[in-house]
Parts: structure tokens; C-alpha cells; sequence
């Protein structure tokens, strides 16, 4: 049986190919027959770009607030607002 050899692929063709296969009507092997690019890698790349945009955006906002800059403030009145998992919220005031 020969081999077969295949060329690295950037993540940018990745994304086409996968963008191409989502509007096909053939299976992944296929797919991949037909392109003639490796199944496994193609299995690889599709996982890989699904779990990244599956991931949450990093928070904008600071994720350290220093409470002693706060209470050393002109403002004599604050109100902190931690909110957690299930509804939970942890209120922190002053004034």
C-alpha cells in the first residue's frame, strides 16, 4: 500500500475547510477523501477551533479591586458587589 504524505496546513485553511465541510452534504471521511486532506488532522482542527470558540471572553473589567484606595477615598459612602455562581452575591458598603 503506499503512502501518503501531507503538507501542514496554517489554522486559516483549517478554518476554510471546516467552513467548506459544515456547508456540504458528505461525511467528514469523505470530505476529507475528496480534498484529499488527512481525517485525523481534519478531526484534530475541528475540535480545536470548536473548544476555542466555546470559550468565554476574558473580563474587560479588572479582576483585582483594591479596597484600601476605596476606603481611603474622599467619598465616605461605597457599595462593592461580588456576584458568584447560582445567584449568590456578596454585598461590601460603607456609609
Amino acid at each position: 500500500m503506499p503512502t501518503t504524505t501531507y503538507q501542514r496546513q496554517s489554522a486559516e485553511f483549517w478554518e476554510k475547510t471546516i467552513a467548506e465541510f459544515q456547508q456540504s452534504t458528505v461525511s467528514a471521511a469523505a470530505f476529507c477523501r475528496q480534498q484529499g486532506i488527512a481525517y485525523a488532522s481534519f478531526c484534530k482542527w475541528k475540535q480545536k477551533l470548536q473548544s476555542s470558540a466555546a470559550q468565554p471572553e476574558k473580563p474587560t473589567t479588572p479582576a483585582f479591586i483594591d479596597l484600601q484606595s476605596i476606603a481611603q477615598s474622599k467619598k465616605q459612602h461605597w457599595r462593592i458587589v461580588l456576584k458568584l455562581d447560582d445567584g449568590i452575591e456578596l454585598i461590601l458598603s460603607q456609609g
